[in-house]
């Protein structure tokens, strides 16, 4: 039997016990921690006798998450199994979420909380935590407004949660945005006509600002507190080539990240 040395008394006198002995509540934070894999069960339950009575894990598909660690979702072509993937632990937890298929779109995400679209319409959306199975449904866009961005800008349980969009029209961006405990979305007047032919690539509100990339790698700002839109003429695009573009916040800084194009020649490539 491996048996371990406790200190006791007077400096050099020592106790010597058995593993059996370890309170059951250390046990408990090491099943937690550890007790995943097969290996791992050999390895704690061949310590001693006392720990062979410990029952074996649960099923790969039913593994309870981890709270803290981070998570890649995927969600399959059926839209009926959503994978949960650790790449820490490296293990994937499969788990049936009927609320976010028939149709419904992931159209951004924050803090373990998922905005959907009921349909690719892009006028009725809901919250969802994926872990939880809580939703949280929201009022219904005013008639003929689709959206074609939209983010939150915190936990919707949160009080100061605002959700914002921006609809894409031939006359100029138009914003949509309502806060907790709110009834109506309030619609923006038109801004400024669009230069271009606009697609929206990516949006995130960032210290109460509307953020949102599109698709020639511009970035424009909304405050809706202000009811004005600017360009962020001081972001220097890499290239003119960008495939997709997405807007991310990481240690409280707002970044954009692009993807150039597969064709783009190396001497174009340039240095943000």
């Amino acid at each position: 039997m491996m048996t371990m040395l406790a200190a006791k008394g007077d400096k050099g006198d020592e106790e010597i016990r058995d593993w059996s002995s370890l309170p059951e509540l250390i046990l408990n934070i090491l099943k937690k921690d550890h007790y995943y894999y097969l290996k791992d069960v050999c390895a704690f339950r061949g310590v001693c006798k006392a720990w062979n009575s410990i029952p074996p894990p649960p099923p790969k598909d039913h593994l309870n998450f981890i709270e803290g660690l981070p998570k890649l979702l995927h969600i399959g072509m059926d839209r009926l199994l959503i994978k949960f993937y650790e790449p820490i632990l490296c293990r994937t937890i499969t788990k049936s979420i009927p609320e976010m298929g028939c149709g419904r779109v992931i159209s951004h995400s924050k803090d373990g909380w998922l905005l959907m679209a009921h349909h690719r319409k892009f006028d009725m959306f809901f919250f969802i935590n994926p872990y939880t199975r809580e939703n949280i449904q929201l009022p219904r866009l005013p008639e003929n407004i689709f959206v074609d961005g939209i983010s939150f800008s915190s936990i919707p349980t949160s009080p100061d949660c605002m959700i914002v969009g921006v609809v894409a029209e031939a006359r100029g961006p138009r914003f949509v945005y309502i806060s907790r405990g709110e009834d109506d979305w309030h619609i923006s007047p038109y801004k400024r006509p669009w230069k271009t032919e606009i697609v929206v690539c990516s949006s995130i509100i960032h210290n109460g600002r509307f953020y949102f990339m599109v698709g020639d790698g511009s970035v424009l700002v909304y405050d809706p507190r202000q009811e004005r839109n600017n360009a962020l003429q001081s972001v220097k695009r890499p290239c003119t080539s960008i495939e997709k573009g997405y807007l991310v916040v990481c240690d409280g800084e707002l970044l954009a990240v692009v993807v150039l194009g597969s064709n783009l020649p190396q001497d174009d490539i340039t240095e943000w």
